[in-house]
């Protein structure tokens, strides 16, 4: 793996491993939560997340070397990703749920080159559905930030 395509999934591997463990600590400060509890979302995200970083990793140990050039250069773009995806846990304390969610969800769509007043319906939207689901329908209790 002499490739530098190979940081992008050892990263994120890093992240579902960090994302694993802060479901960890969420499940033992609430052991009477149930199967599915609060770390249930967490958790899955983190074992998706995994799982296709180390299949990815696996697909590039696999790729033929004529197939990758070595002047590769990592995007920009992709690696704003990572480091928004890293800030998302402390934007989550720091400024609270909404909006956190508004503002990485609207990130995200500009990065993937999604038109600006799509990227605002579509982080309202996300924002809004899920807080309405977990808060108002399950009754689960979304960070708030500090203020």
């Amino acid at each position: 793996m002499k490739n530098r395509e190979t940081l992008i999934p050892i990263a994120f591997i890093l992240v579902a491993l960090s994302f694993l463990y802060g479901g960890i600590q969420v499940r033992a400060a609430a052991p009477n939560a149930g199967r599915y509890g609060p770390s249930f979302f967490p958790n899955l995200c983190a074992l998706l997340l995994l799982a296709s970083s180390i299949l990815e990793l696996i697909a590039l140990r696999r790729k033929k070397p004529a197939e990758s050039s070595q002047k590769e250069k990592l995007p920009f773009r992709l690696l704003l990703l990572f480091a928004l995806s890293c800030l998302v846990p402390v934007l989550l304390w720091a400024i609270g749920f909404i909006a956190t969610g508004l503002i990485v969800i609207f990130f995200f769509c500009t990065l993937i080159r999604i038109p600006w007043p799509k990227g605002l319906l579509l982080s309202g939207g996300i924002t809004l559905t899920v807080y309405c689901l977990f808060y108002m329908a399950l009754k689960v209790q979304l960070p708030q930030g500090l203020f």
